[in-house]
């Protein structure tokens, strides 16, 4: 395996940084959503109940067992200010949610760019292995031979390596960013139907 990065040239350092950011990112927010989806459930039927039985200071103390947990904050801002009659509710909640969401797309955007830049590290070792093979083209003898191997084999490495980082790099993405914005939805009408809760109880 050394031999084979070796083999690539200089531009598998990066591709091989690239891989251990991606698998690093990859493990790291398979953990958190695997943690959020265990309690989602929970905390929907929390927040129904509490909206049902306008239990509100109960249900905060129950949702900071949560403490950690997006979802789980926002219900608890919702549930603290659905008890004041403040007049930017909305834009308040909009707010708390907008920052808390951002912990949903940790670390997405790099992976993003990881998936995009591997498989051009890869054209780029491609062209600068080509490179190396015409130049000694017009070369002749064993030694000439060799270099025009060694070009191509960078050539095939990189482009390979490349493209090993950069598709299981956007398979994941797509999948954490599938996740983030089911939560997100999810999120969203939890906060409408407390706002109409709220619109309703003041009336």
């Amino acid at each position: 395996m050394v031999e084979l990065f070796s083999r690539g040239g200089p531009l598998m350092v990066p591709i091989i940084i690239s891989s251990l950011l991606s698998v690093a990112i990859i493990i790291e927010r398979s953990f958190y959503f695997n943690r959020l989806n265990k309690v989602s459930v929970s905390l929907s039927r929390q927040f129904n109940e509490c909206i049902e039985l306008q239990n509100f200071e109960g249900c905060i103390g129950e949702l900071r067992k949560y403490k950690d947990n997006p979802i789980s904050s926002i219900y608890i801002e919702l549930f603290k200010k659905a008890k004041s009659d403040i007049q930017n509710f909305r834009e308040y909640i909009e707010t708390i949610a907008g920052y808390e969401v951002k912990k949903l797309e940790k670390f997405l955007p790099a992976l993003a760019t990881i998936s995009y830049t591997s498989p051009l590290l890869g054209i780029l070792g491609t062209v600068t292995g080509m490179i190396r093979s015409f130049s000694v083209l017009s070369q002749s003898g064993i030694e000439s031979s060799n270099l025009l191997a060694k070009g191509i084999s960078e050539a095939l490495i990189t482009t390979a390596s490349g493209l090993a980082v950069a598709i299981p790099s956007i398979i994941f993405y797509n999948i954490f960013s599938n996740k983030a914005n089911k939560i997100v939805l999810e999120i969203e009408y939890w906060v409408e139907t407390l706002l109409a809760e709220f619109d309703v109880r003041n009336r």
